[in-house]
């Protein structure tokens, strides 16, 4: 008798060990868990259920394991869900084979109906959930929005989680391992309660098999110790005996190494979080795109998105103890993004840039990770934090730098062909779009003759025709040198150090230009702190009735006292013709700028476009005035 109570007790021990490594599984397609902590979950889980109805212990497991795992409760509540979708389905099965064998039918009846029901409503639940998973998802999206965003973050959080828990659990886990150690549970398990009620019987008690499995699984509780004090003893040793094997194999064990693991969501900040959601549940068409997402930045913690305008992503990361910026494109894209990278690898030893500490390159996606410099700040910080005098340092610096280790570099004459290619698709091509193709605010706005910029009037873009006619930027371009350029120096891709040897560096080239001379690269520079655009970038409002835009915007007077020196540069450097040359580069910056703006955002491409016109003034003021304009500016 003795002997059948300590077996049933050791198979019961060995069926809780089956399903804590079977949860372990479930878990390990994220991260890995500690296998005391899950332990102690389950003991818990299950020592409620000793006393509680409805399996409301299966709450205090998801509690108890989640507080403990690095993806937290989202991923426990859906593990657990996944091993009491298993369950349900199995004990399902198991009352409907035993009414089937008319064994202790009216028993098992009542049982069988409970879990039968269960199991129905799960698979009817999955399938609905998988056949209109597109229309459950807005469902969902519209549930949260009416709430407030830090509880519809919550809402949408855990259901994602749940969502793509479940999805890689029945997709990517191992089957043959998930389902042996299921058949050695459920073994376990059985010839537990089996020899439990052979126990009971010789004890004196009129116990089957049957009653013990239909009182365990009971929905109203266990409440065994009613009926014997055998019950209780032989459900609560087990947990007993593990909770103490935890405490003893804690105590002797080191502390858990850190170990990489696959976050649910990669972003800390919240809105960003709350915004990668938004998109999950009511963009279907988006689904590659954050497919590939995750894959990428599964193993990282994503600090702050600094994003800007090119079709590549950059953020700040962290990767256990390492801070570094990611890089990262798709499709298309990402061969772009690929070729940035040899670049950056062709030129490290004749200019500063960033330091690539990691390079990934596949069919869909690119991407490369950078150092990360606690005392490094974007030049467009330091000018605002520093003496003009210091800024002009720096980029006189980058200038000097450019002009004789890059810029000299000269491999080609500019050709006619060439030339014209880039004017017909960088001028022609982008001048049309904004003229007729440019969405219902451009094309509204161009239906004057003058634009109202902050009550200052300014004239429409089909004012400059004669400015940009093809003729006379392919007679002045053709002039020019091909040379190895950097692309995209705006104020944004200059990087400054404070008390290092190298007290800058550059990222984010834009490699195969059609025109690459380094009149380009001057031009970037103009783009900034002519145009403003860092300051453009940070308008959120604009409001357009007629021909009148008005936006808050104001460029600094750092700003100001660093293109007047900048156009002094220029002015020493090479002839007015050749400076009016650069400025027209610019004017074709801003026209190559339009179709991204207008693609991204129609009303607040306006605010660009609005942008480009007071260039464009400017410029032709320049062309026009010759030596005079310099003079009125006060640069002989």
């Amino acid at each position: 008798m003795i002997g059948y109570i300590g077996i049933a007790i050791g198979l019961l021990i060995i069926g809780h060990i089956c399903k804590i490594c079977r949860w372990k599984q479930l878990i390990a397609m994220y991260e890995e868990a500690d296998t005391n902590d899950l332990t102690q979950a389950i003991v818990l889980g299950q020592a409620i259920n000793l006393i509680a109805p409805l399996r409301i212990g299966d709450i205090a497991r998801i509690w108890a394991a989640g507080r403990k795992l690095k993806n937290g409760y989202a991923l426990s509540l859906a593990t657990v869900f996944a091993d009491l979708y298993m369950d349900t389905l199995t004990v399902g099965a198991a009352f409907l084979t035993l009414y089937g064998l008319d064994i202790h039918r009216t028993i098992v009846f009542e049982m069988m109906k409970t879990y039968i029901g269960l199991s129905i409503a799960a698979i009817i639940l999955t399938s609905l959930v998988f056949v209109c998973k597109k229309y459950v998802k807005k469902f969902i999206h519209l549930c949260a929005s009416v709430f407030n965003s830090k509880i519809e973050l919550n809402i949408l959080y855990i259901t994602y989680a749940t969502f793509a828990s479940l999805k890689n659990i029945f997709k990517k886990v191992n089957f043959i391992r998930v389902t042996l150690l299921t058949c050695g549970m459920w073994g376990a398990y059985f010839a537990s309660y089996n020899l439990f009620a052979k126990f009971m019987q010789l004890n004196g008690n009129d116990v089957t098999l049957t009653e013990v499995f239909s009182s365990i699984f009971s929905t109203s509780g266990y409440g065994l110790y009613k009926k014997s004090l055998w019950y209780f003893l032989y459900l609560c040793i087990p947990l007993l005996l593990l909770g103490i094997w935890t405490i003893i194999c804690r105590a002797n064990s080191e502390k858990m190494k850190s170990v990489q693991y696959i976050h649910l969501l990669p972003q800390l900040n919240e809105n960003e979080k709350l915004a990668f959601l938004e998109m999950y549940f009511s963009k279907e068409e988006k689904r590659e795109y954050l497919d590939l997402y995750l894959k990428i930045n599964r193993d990282i913690n994503i600090i702050r998105d600094y994003s800007a305008g090119s079709n590549a992503t950059t953020m700040l990361c962290m990767d256990g103890e390492t801070t570094f910026f990611r890089k990262y494109a798709l499709a298309e894209d990402a061969i772009k993004l690929n070729e940035q990278i040899l670049w950056l690898e062709k030129y490290r030893d004749d200019i500063p840039v960033t330091n690539i500490i990691k390079k990934v390159t596949e069919e869909q996606f690119c991407y490369y990770d950078m150092e990360y410099y606690p005392q490094a700040v974007g030049f467009f910080e330091y000018i605002h934090t520093m003496p003009v005098d210091s800024s002009w340092s720096i980029l006189q610096s980058v200038l000097e730098t450019l002009r004789k280790n890059i810029h000299s570099k000269i491999y080609a004459d500019a050709d006619s062909k060439t030339v014209e290619n880039y004017v017909n698709t960088k001028v022609n091509k982008n001048m049309d779009l904004c003229l007729h193709n440019g969405g219902k605010w451009l094309k509204a706005l161009n239906e004057y003759d003058s634009i109202f910029v902050n009550g200052v009037e300014y004239p429409n873009l089909r004012y400059y025709t004669d400015l940009l006619n093809s003729d006379n930027l392919i007679r002045r371009f053709k002039s020019e040198k091909y040379s190895a350029i950097h692309g995209d120096l705006t104020v944004e891709n200059i990087v400054c150090r404070h008390s290092t040897e190298e007290p800058w560096y550059l990222i984010d080239p834009n490699t195969g230009s059609l025109h690459e001379s380094s009149f380009l690269d001057y031009a970037k520079l103009l783009q900034s702190l002519h145009g403003g655009y860092e300051f453009l970038m940070m308008v959120k409002d604009v409001s357009i009735e007629e021909n009148k835009i008005n936006f808050f915007y104001t460029k600094s007077a750092a700003y100001g006292a660093l293109y007047k020196k900048y156009l002094t540069y220029l002015c020493e450097h090479f002839t007015k013709e050749d400076v009016i040359t650069v400025f027209l580069h610019e004017a074709i910056h801003w026209l190559r700028l339009m179709p991204y703006k207008i693609r991204k955002n129609p009303k607040q491409a306006v605010v660009f476009y609005a942008g480009m016109l007071i260039v464009l003034q400017d410029i032709n003021e320049m062309v026009k005035q010759g030596d005079k304009y310099f003079e009125k500016i006060g640069i002989v």
